[in-house]
């Protein structure tokens, strides 16, 4: 069996990107808070969807598709992390 660094798949590819847009709004969601703007529940929603999008294409991804490379399995344990931490915030809250 051969492991590649780098997806093959089409949602090998939308896990990781669904992990790299979570970075992106949860990076969007400090620099709300920093200026004191609103709109934080809107971004953590945001920030906690595309986490487990990343976590269910990176699932169907390993399992129906076979792709077995190393980012699509990292990618796959951070949404899963990332949905677990939002969703802890929103209950928080």
């Amino acid at each position: 069996m051969k492991v590649y660094f780098l997806p093959k798949t089409a949602l090998g590819k939308w896990s990781t990107r669904g992990v790299v847009g979570s970075i992106a709004f949860w990076l969007a969601l400090l620099i709300l808070r920093t200026s004191g703007l609103g709109m934080l529940v809107p971004t953590v929603i945001l920030v906690g969807l595309s986490g487990l999008s990343a976590f269910f294409t990176g699932i169907i991804g390993i399992t129906k598709s076979k792709d077995r490379s190393v980012i699509v399995f990292i990618t796959t344990i951070m949404g899963f992390f990332i949905f677990l931490v939002v969703v802890s915030l929103l209950f928080h809250y």
